[in-house]
């Protein structure tokens, strides 16, 4: 019985969770327009996961090249709000429509605001 239980409670979250792929500036900005605490702490998460992919991936290209992408300084810790600036940024600079995917602005405005010399 307690298996039954414990099947049906993975069962019940898997279901209750919005499974989002990749989002587009505009439905990211929707999303923290239009939605409660909750799901723009979720939103918040989804931005910093971004950035810990793209660090890891600047990390990834730098052990096979001895190169960065992009030469953020050690020092300067970036926070939700700065990520979401950076992401902003980038995308006023294309000055598209808003079907830009956020981690490809991410990586973007990264390497525009910390450039390697």
């Amino acid at each position: 019985m307690k298996r039954l239980a414990f099947v049906l409670t993975i069962c019940f979250c898997l279901v209750s969770v919005d499974c989002l792929a990749e989002l587009t500036y505009e439905e990211l900005q929707h999303i923290y327009k239009t939605s409660g605490e909750s799901k723009a702490s979720a939103m918040d998460n989804y931005v910093l996961g971004l950035y810990e992919g793209v660090n890891a991936s600047n990390l990834a290209y730098y052990m096979q090249t001895k190169q960065f992408l992009y030469c953020k300084p050690n020092n300067f810790n970036l926070n939700v709000n700065n990520i979401r600036s950076i992401i902003k940024d980038a995308h006023d600079s294309y000055n598209t429509e808003g079907d830009i995917p956020v981690s490809y602005l991410l990586f973007v405005g990264l390497k525009k605001t910390f450039p390697c010399f």
